[in-house]
Formats: C-alpha cells, sequence, structure tokens
C-alpha cells in the first residue's frame, strides 16, 4: 500500500495562497494546525480572517479561520 499525500493551504481573502504543508503517510492529519498563522516565509500573519484548504484521500475542505493576536 501507497502512502497517502495531505494537503494542507492557506490564502487570503484575495485568494493568495499564504503557506502549504504536505504530509505524506498515516500522520499526514496529526499536525493540521501547525503553521496556519505563518506565511510561506515563516513570519506571522496578521490577524484576519484566512481560508485553509485541505485535500487529503477523502476529504475536501474549506474553512474560514480567524486569526487573532
Amino acid at each position: 500500500a501507497q502512502a497517502a499525500n495531505a494537503f494542507i493551504r492557506k490564502y487570503n481573502a484575495n485568494g493568495d495562497v499564504l503557506w502549504t504543508q504536505t504530509n505524506s503517510g498515516a500522520a499526514g492529519l496529526n499536525d493540521i494546525a501547525y503553521g496556519v498563522d505563518i506565511d510561506v516565509n515563516g513570519a506571522v500573519v496578521a490577524s484576519g480572517v484566512y481560508l485553509v484548504r485541505i485535500e487529503a484521500p477523502g476529504i475536501r475542505k474549506t474553512q474560514k479561520v480567524a486569526i487573532i493576536k
């Protein structure tokens, strides 16, 4: 059996990708919240509402996330 990948992406209100994480294998979704408050450069994002998209075998979900500092 081949390990499945989980993709987690965060977007701003304009639809720009701010952050992407790819996890492999059975632990793919265990770290789902890690990195939601950072951008692609590792900087903490501003307070606001962001969209987080999760794609994995059997899962395709988009959720609004509020970051409050």
